[in-house]
């Protein structure tokens, strides 16, 4: 049934299950549709290596670092255009990114309270 307004999903695995890729996808999905706010928490990605995953997605799929290959100008240019979109919506407030190496229940909370209604 998809995901909800106000609600907090939680995405735990083990190291090297996709956590990450899982998440940017559907954050750049979530991103596309215009439809909701996201807060992400990452303890693992800085918040440009995250910025950059949902990038490769919202690009459909199009590779940041194309592994040695020359990316073309048309893939470029969807890379330049959804990271554009991406940091737009971070600045009105749509999009937040919050690395932190260990996260407390309090601050998690305080983060709630400062970027969501």
């Amino acid at each position: 049934r998809g995901f909800h307004p106000s609600k907090l999903y939680v995405c735990a695995a083990r190291p090297g299950c996709g956590k990450a890729s899982f998440c940017t996808s559907t954050i750049a999905n979530i991103m596309l549709m215009q439809k909701y706010g996201v807060l992400m928490f990452s303890t693992e990605l800085s918040e440009e290596e995250v910025l950059i995953q949902i990038a490769e997605a919202y690009s459909q799929g199009t590779p940041f670092y194309p592994n040695g290959r020359v990316s073309n100008e048309d893939e470029q240019a969807r890379l330049q255009a959804a990271l554009f979109d991406l940091q737009r919506q971070m600045a009105l407030g749509y999009l937040h990114i919050v690395y932190k190496k260990r996260l407390t229940e309090e601050f998690i909370e305080q983060q709630i309270v400062e970027h969501c209604d």
